[in-house]
């Protein structure tokens, strides 16, 4: 047995694998897809060999999202398959009967498992120079269908070529899994196999498509699917106040209105917006940029700083421009909110009956008063708290400090 290591499993881990294998046909489980995806996240393209790996039961079943005992259960059962059932599997026209594991060993005095993979795919992981493809693996762990899973991964290798493939639907079907009596009217098969993969990926991770049906005689006959980068925030990824404000302090400068600003961040990556500001910015030092604001949304949208990157001695003096004294001359005002805000909701809730119903009453009963204590707070700070001109978000935002400053000092 190779050398037992510890799983490592996050979302944010990169997936690593030959073209050869997700062009593969074989048929899986979402959740037994997942685990062997999981594994995959552990292996690196330069890696030598594949690795023994054991990780905590429980960590893996929030993962799949299974609860209590039923979860456990399942587990095993996912496991068991993936170990017991030979699989089917072609390859470059090469038909190979395989298994995805070699060892599955349950230690259930530590609540942990040791999971070894065949050593049939390491050609598949390892030594990887070309024609191969990485994603996040956070970009699968949300999408619920088998068939999602694997359209996600058949599109995701095409996505730095032209962004286009043309499969016939014998071919789908085959690489899917799919068996000839499943969805044999292709009514269904687009209903509950393509709309429904274009709907979660659209939500869930990096890649949408739209697609154009290709006809033979009066049956479609091939799916030719126009694939685009869809750049959600990463799970990890969660706003500060002071990173709000400087995003749209930063926004704000093009002359974007409040509500436009609110959708740009709450659907972009910080990351995203920040370099699609530089871009625009050196666009409009060449004096190659016309109307300012429409261009960085369509910018920011279409992410036009992505594979043209801007000059890093320009970006940095950019942001470091953009993010110097407005961060902390907003994070300033903000303090002296909260001070003053503070004092006015203890002067209107009585704590001690406060203290005693749910935490969500009270943030809605706080930020109720927040909404009233703006009224005559925005002359004072030429309008900081006015819904109309800062993102709810960001109300939201000074009650739960608030409300933190008044549990702390109370306990």
């Amino acid at each position: 047995m190779s050398e037992i290591v510890e799983l490592i499993i996050s979302k944010d881990n990169t997936v690593t694998k030959s073209n050869l294998l997700i062009e593969a046909a074989y048929k899986l489980t979402s959740s037994e897809f997942k685990l062997i995806q999981t594994i995959f996240s552990n292996i690196q393209p330069d890696d030598t060999q594949t690795n023994t790996y054991t990780f905590p039961i429980k960590q893996f079943l929030e993962l799949l999202e299974l609860k209590g005992q039923s979860g456990y259960s399942e587990l095993k059962k996912i496991t068991f398959d993936l170990f017991k059932k030979p699989i089917s599997i072609t390859i470059a026209e090469e038909t190979t009967q395989i298994t995805w594991l070699s060892l599955v060993k349950y230690n259930d005095n530590k609540g942990t498992i040791t999971i070894e993979i065949n050593k049939f795919w390491e050609k598949y992981l390892l030594s990887l120079t070309s024609n191969f493809t990485s994603y996040k693996l956070f970009n699968i762990t949300n999408l619920k269908s088998i068939y999602s899973l694997r359209l996600y991964e058949l599109l995701k290798s095409r996505i730095n070529l032209n962004s286009k493939r043309v499969i016939t639907l014998q071919d789908l079907r085959a690489k899917m899994g799919i068996e000839p009596d499943q969805y044999p009217k292709y009514s269904n098969f687009k209903q509950r196999i393509i709309l429904q993969a274009q709907k979660e990926l659209k939500a869930e991770s990096d890649i949408y498509f739209d697609f154009v049906e290709i006809k033979k005689g009066r049956s479609v006959d091939k799916i030719e699917f126009h694939i685009f980068r869809n750049i959600p925030k990463e799970p990890s990824q969660q706003l500060t106040v002071e990173t709000l404000l400087i995003e749209q302090n930063n926004l704000s400068q093009f002359g974007l209105k409040p509500k436009v600003i609110s959708e740009l961040i709450d659907k972009y990556s910080t990351d995203q917006i920040d370099r699609n500001i530089a871009y625009t910015m050196e666009k409009m030092v060449y004096g190659e940029v016309k109307k300012p604001a429409a261009y960085v949304i369509k910018a920011i949208e279409e992410d036009y700083a992505a594979d043209v990157p801007v000059k890093e001695d320009y970006q940095d003096k950019l942001l470091a421009k953009l993010q110097g004294n407005s961060a902390s001359e907003e994070k300033d005002k903000y303090d002296r909110t909260i001070e003053d805000f503070e004092s006015h909701l203890l002067s209107v809730i009585d704590l001690k009956e406060s203290l005693g119903i749910k935490p969500d009453d009270i943030q809605k009963a706080a930020y109720e008063q927040l909404m009233e204590y703006q009224k005559y707070q925005e002359k004072k700070y030429d309008k900081l708290v006015s819904p109309k001109s800062i993102k709810n978000t960001y109300l939201k935002s000074i009650c739960i400090e608030v409300l933190s400053n008044i549990y702390s000092s109370n306990t």
